[in-house]
């Protein structure tokens, strides 16, 4: 992990995280937060740090093999949260979609950090950014900001509402708010038109899913 060749480095990160090496999660989360500035002339070629971005974003997928939560994984999620690299910031968002509950409910810090970027320039980050605050963010907050992203051009945006209305359903679904029926209006809002090819549209079948379990037809 201390090769100065930054590709042997990332294939010891992805050798942590496939080999169940907890015990160097420590490391892995240093490697993720330091901010050790690249050589001059990596960065002119468009570098950033020492450990670069395909490092970084390793990182957050040995994190997600190990499967625990704790602080040094929430501090290495909030510093992914706000990486320059775009692609980390994506990973970390899909992190945060294999945890639910408990004490990142609570996390205010972390929502509003999950929040910033559902309106992120990068597309990727965006819609992995709101299908993954639908798994920590209270009904309200999360259909706020599925109404801000109902009507984007970019159907992958939408389909991710609708990722996040999921995850509400699996998380409140026994509940009767009065979210539910606002979640139904604001389905009934939504252009669910798709210029995917695939056979069974998943925007589309995603919608009408989602429709038969707020209408209590599919206990899912």
């Amino acid at each position: 992990m201390a090769h100065p060749a930054w590709p042997m480095r990332n294939e010891g990160v992805k050798l942590l995280g496939l080999t169940r090496h907890e015990e160097k999660r420590p490391l892995l989360a240093h490697l993720l937060t330091d901010r050790t500035p690249a050589p001059r002339l990596q960065r002119l070629l468009g570098g950033d740090f020492v450990q670069v971005g395909f490092i970084r974003r390793n990182v957050l997928s040995a994190f997600a093999l190990h499967g625990i939560w704790d602080e040094i994984t929430r501090a290495g999620v909030l510093a992914a949260l706000s990486d320059p690299y775009y692609e980390v910031r994506a990973a970390a968002c899909r992190l945060l979609r294999t945890y639910s509950g408990g004490s990142l409910e609570e996390d205010a810090e972390l929502r509003e950090a999950l929040l910033r970027l559902t309106a992120d320039r990068r597309l990727e980050v965006r819609w992995e950014a709101l299908a993954a605050f639908g798994r920590i963010a209270p009904p309200e907050e999360v259909l706020a900001v599925g109404r801000a992203n109902s009507f984007a051009p970019q159907a992958p945006v939408r389909e991710a509402v609708l990722a996040a209305y999921e995850a509400l359903l699996d998380r409140f679904g026994g509940d009767s708010g009065a979210w539910r029926d606002e979640m139904k209006q604001d389905l009934r809002r939504m252009p669910i038109t798709s210029l995917a090819f695939h056979p069974d549209f998943p925007l589309k079948g995603r919608y009408a899913m989602l429709l038969r379990r707020l209408n209590g037809e599919d206990k899912g």
